[in-house]
Parts: structure tokens; sequence; C-alpha cells
């Protein structure tokens, strides 16, 4: 596959031996007709030695194939963590530098995660589609504070911290996606939520546009597999009412502003060459800056959504556009094309190094 191609995660074969991208970096040309530059820093399977090299976006790697494993996590082995396959109980111990900023997703026997395999050699971990975990630390919401809706850093139980809205308090739990990961959807799950009546919808809800972003496939356990064909218009919630009701069978409350990328893909409804454009970018890359975008990029970017999705899709180019090289975007987009009064909130984890 060519250097434009490879992800963090994949594990390639150079100078004769094996390597695992564990990040990447790069380069836009200064003038016209300058090559884009790849810097890969990667780590070699088995051993875990650093290699540090840099390659031509047209440059060609080989990938190898990897052994995907289901495991469970078991427990914790000093700083490394041990997984059980679940089929035949093969211990598979990762160090903490190996498993990253996912160790913050990982709480005791959590199921549904795939460990990567070469030569019998674990070298990297899938997190399942969602985690639940616990907020243990928050303020208390501003009753009457603002008029607008913002989010609050919150601590949860496996350590870290993430921005949530206001209404979350201590004790509750979230759904987290990992699905994608460095930008992530947050829903409260609280026990009330179950009881909730699925016909019920907030006055704001009712005065919302009715082509409203369905909900992403980690917002409920029963859509974390995903689907075998793209959903049709005719599959998608026509109305806000629907939405909240199939929100409301999955025994969650979706926070309304807050949505990721895989709303915004499927609301726009953009044809399938657009869609395999925008897919084919690491989501990372696009909202965090790690891949800076020149200006004919950004504008290749702005012109394909803004075309299908008659200029609600320019929110892709703003972001870019806005915050390249930051890390740690919060940032919320109110108002798409002046016709909907909907938040994109984004909460993405610091860049590695």
């Amino acid at each position: 596959m060519k250097a434009n191609d490879i992800k963090k995660g994949n594990v390639v074969e150079f100078n004769n031996g094996v390597y695992q991208i564990r990040d990447i970096e790069r380069s836009s040309p200064q003038g016209r007709g300058g090559n884009v530059r790849f810097r890969f820093i990667m780590y070699s399977v088995p051993g875990g030695n650093k290699l540090d090299a840099s390659f031509d976006a047209d440059d060609n790697l080989v990938e190898v194939e990897l052994l995907r494993r289901q495991s469970t996590y078991s427990y914790k082995d000093g700083d490394a963590f041990v997984f059980l396959d679940d089929e035949d109980y093969t211990p598979y111990t990762l160090d903490a530098d190996v498993i990253g900023d996912d160790a913050g997703y990982i709480t005791d026997g959590l199921t549904g995660i795939y460990v990567q395999v070469i030569d019998e050699q674990p070298v990297a971990i899938q997190l399942p589609a969602s985690v639940v975990l616990e907020v243990i630390e928050t303020p208390p919401e501003l009753k009457g504070g603002t008029a607008t809706k913002r989010p609050k850093p919150a601590k949860l139980n496996t350590g870290i911290e993430i921005m949530v809205p206001e209404y979350i308090v201590n004790g509750e739990r979230v759904l987290r996606a990992a699905l994608i990961a460095c930008l992530s959807l947050l829903a409260a799950c609280s026990p009330q939520a179950a009881d909730n009546d699925a016909g019920d919808a907030t006055p704001e809800a009712a005065a919302v546009d009715p082509v409203a972003p369905i909900a992403p496939a980690a917002a409920s356990p029963a859509a974390v597999q995903e689907p075998a064909e793209e959903p049709s218009a005719a599959s998608l919630p026509s109305s806000y009412e629907e939405l909240e009701q199939a929100r409301a069978a999955a025994g969650c409350v979706v926070s309304n502003d807050v949505y990721d990328i895989e709303d915004i893909r499927i609301y726009c409804q953009m044809p399938d060459d657009v869609q395999a454009f925008l897919a084919r970018e690491n989501t990372c890359q696009h909202f965090a800056g790690e891949e800076p975008y020149d200006d004919e990029r950004r504008r290749e970017l702005e012109e394909a959504s803004a075309t299908y999705c008659e200029g609600r899709g320019k929110i892709f180019a703003d972001l870019v556009d806005r915050h390249q090289n930051d890390c740690t975007i919060r940032e919320a987009l109110i108002g798409i094309n002046g016709r909907y009064d909907l938040a994109f909130e984004l909460d993405i984890k610091p860049c590695e190094g």
C-alpha cells in the first residue's frame, strides 16, 4: 500500500523487518510541484525498537497481515495490561506504552476487545465500538447561568477527563464511542432513561427542521454491529420524533448538542463517491490537524462537501481551517447554513507526544 494510505496501527515490512506504525506526521510542500512527505514513528515487532523513517506519498510499503483474537481484559501486571483469549484463554500482555490513550477506555472485565497478533506476538488492541464509563467528578450544572448550553469537564472512573453536557452529574454512566479514535459521541445512560416514553419529544426538538441527523451507530448497544450496507435515505428517521423514539428505545438519552462525524455524513446523505472521499481521510487528521491541509486540499474538501450538502458540509473545511495543528479542540458550531440550530460538539483526545 502507498505511504499516504498508511494509518496508525498498521503493521508493515521495512528494512527486512516488521514494524507497527505508532505515529504519523505529514509535511506539505512549500511551493508548487513539491512532494508531500510522511514521517512514520514505528516500532519493531517483536522487540519494540523505535525507528523514525520518512516516505513520499507514492512510496509503496508491504502491509503485514494481522491475526485478530477476540479477548477480554483480565488484570494489570505492573504497567502492563493482560487480556485473555475468549476461545482458548491464551494470555496476551501488552505494555502501557503500546496501549497508549486506549488505556482510558479499559474497564474491569471489558469484553469485545480484539488483540492483534503477529507470529504469536501481541502487538496492539482494538477496542469495542463503545464502552460504558462512570462520571466520578464533575461540577454541578449552573442553573440560569447562561442561555447557551456549554460542555463542562468530567473525570471518569478510569481516570481520563472528557467534556460532557451540563446536565451530566456524578455517578451517571456515559456511553463513549471508540470506533473513531479521537472523535467521540457522549450519551447519558441514566437509570430513568429506559423508562422514558419513546414518543416524547422536547418542545425545542419540535422546532428543529425535520431533516435531523441520525444518531451514530455507537449510540446504542444494539447498533454496535456495522451494517452490511449503507443505510438508504428511506431507512433514516424522517422526523425528529422518530429520531427520539429510536434513542428512547435504546434506553439512552443522547444529548441533542453532541454528535460525531457519522451523524454529519449520513445527515448530508452524500453520494458514495463523496462519502468515500471523506471516509478515506483519518478523522483525527481532519479535525485535530495531525495532517495539515494545504489550500488546494482545503478547497477540494470544501467544494465536495458543499456541493452535496447544500452548504452544510462546509463545517468540514471550517474546522480544519480554524484549528490546524490543535490536538485538543473542543469546538461547537451552532447553526448550519442558517437553517439548523444544532451544535456539533467535538471532544478530541490530545495527540501523542
